[in-house]
């Protein structure tokens, strides 16, 4: 007969368990195992079901058979730990739109945050302050290895200001600025300004040495808003050069003739303003009309401003009303005769314009075309005396017709 040793015990071994975390077995490390109560009636093969509802300790015991022999039996103690209480929370500051957030905080061990649909989240929490809905976190803590209850808290997010309405600044090189606060627009509300991200004092005042371009931020708080201020709003103030001077192009004009073109179109320039006088004196937005009526020279002044006010300096602007010349005179030859239907040049006409002037000829019934000085079959002709201002005289040749059969000499 073999007579085998004993199957080694399991080993005595404690198991926890949180609770009112539910049903839950009882697993060891054991072959082919054998359960007992506490009082050693055995149950049977199948691992106990611990209820965790109760908090008290419970004792079982347990053999097993590695080799057809079954072991001593060991004492299982299952420890159910409490179930830690929710962390303490409360509702955290109220937030404004668009402002700071802040880290959520709870009183309690080993927090872990959820979003509103128990998303856990990675600590350190901060709500969003883009939206002005409420957001709802949640929070649980864990002690000794167990998981309370999750604890909520609401982050409220008041809405912000409005933003001001606000418009550029220029300034030219050379000339005084104002302080920046000159910039704040009178609805404004609790104005505060910045620059690269840190508030500065409202009387700061833009150097205007140099061409250069200064950004700035104002925010404002509304009364009705919580305390909430707005988002910052741009505000660019401009240091620009003195514009150049316009250039023009003199002007002449016939004396007593209504005139055909503008000042204004004479200039090149933006926003232009004019002056009577090389320096000093009222400038006027309105472009002036030269008196024809008075022959001789006269100068107008005028400027360009750019989109800072900056002005320029003046550009003289001559504008010269000439006499209208006396009409030509001189003789005619004589009549001119057809011959063979060949034009031939119009009788002498003796005439010498004024210095400076120059002679146009003309038909009497279209005011182009005429050869100069014209050639001529029985039609009347006129000339223009023109010194930039013309007059004209109508001259009148009558033209004789030839007849192969019958002569007849110039009347």
């Amino acid at each position: 007969m073999l007579i085998k040793s004993k199957s080694p015990a399991p080993g005595d071994a404690t198991v926890d368990f949180c609770q009112l975390t539910g049903n839950q077995t009882l697993t060891i490390n054991a072959q082919n195992p054998t359960w007992y109560t506490s009082n050693g009636t055995a149950t049977g093969a199948s691992a106990p079901i611990i209820n965790t509802d109760n908090a008290s300790p419970q004792t079982y015991k347990v053999a097993q058979n590695t080799n057809g022999c079954l072991s001593d039996q060991s004492t299982i103690t299952v420890n159910i730990k409490p179930k830690p209480s929710p962390p303490t929370v409360s509702d955290p500051k109220v937030l404004c739109q668009f402002g700071p957030t802040a880290e959520l905080t709870a009183g309690g061990q080993n927090l872990q945050w959820f979003a509103s649909d128990d998303t856990p989240l990675t600590s350190p929490v901060k709500p969003n302050t883009d939206g002005i809905a409420s957001l709802v976190f949640k929070v649980v803590q864990t002690v000794n290895g167990c998981a309370s209850d999750k604890a909520t808290l609401t982050q409220k997010i008041n809405p912000a200001s409005d933003k001001p309405t606000v418009t550029p600044g220029f300034y030219c090189v050379g000339y005084p600025a104002e302080p920046i606060s000159a910039r704040t627009p009178a609805s404004t509300q609790g104005p505060k300004w910045y620059q690269g991200g840190s508030e500065i004092a409202p009387t700061t005042v833009p150097k205007t040495d140099q061409v250069a371009t200064f950004t700035y931020q104002l925010t404002q708080t509304q009364a009705d808003k919580q305390g909430c201020p707005s988002q910052p709003v741009n505000v660019v103030i401009s240091i620009l050069a003195t514009p150049l001077a316009p250039s023009v192009n003199n002007l002449g004009l016939c004396n007593n003739r209504p005139a055909t073109v503008t000042l204004d179109s004479r200039v090149s320039g933006q926003k232009l303003t004019w002056y009577e006088t090389p320096t000093g004196g009222t400038g006027s937005q309105t472009t002036p009309k030269p008196d024809v009526s008075v022959v001789g020279p006269k100068t107008y002044y005028v400027t360009q401003t750019n989109e800072g006010n900056c002005e320029s300096p003046r550009s003289p602007l001559i504008v010269t009303i000439y006499p209208i010349p006396a009409a030509p005179k001189g003789t005619v030859s004589g009549p001119v005769c057809q011959t063979s239907g060949q034009p031939q040049p119009i009788g002498a006409f003796a005439s010498t314009p004024d210095a400076g002037g120059t002679l146009t000829w003309y038909w009497s019934d279209q005011l182009a075309g005429a050869p100069q000085p014209p050639l001529q079959r029985h039609r009347p002709a006129w000339v223009l005396h023109c010194r930039r201002c013309p007059d004209h005289q109508w001259l009148y040749q009558p033209l004789h017709h030839h007849h192969p059969n019958h002569q007849q000499s110039p009347q």
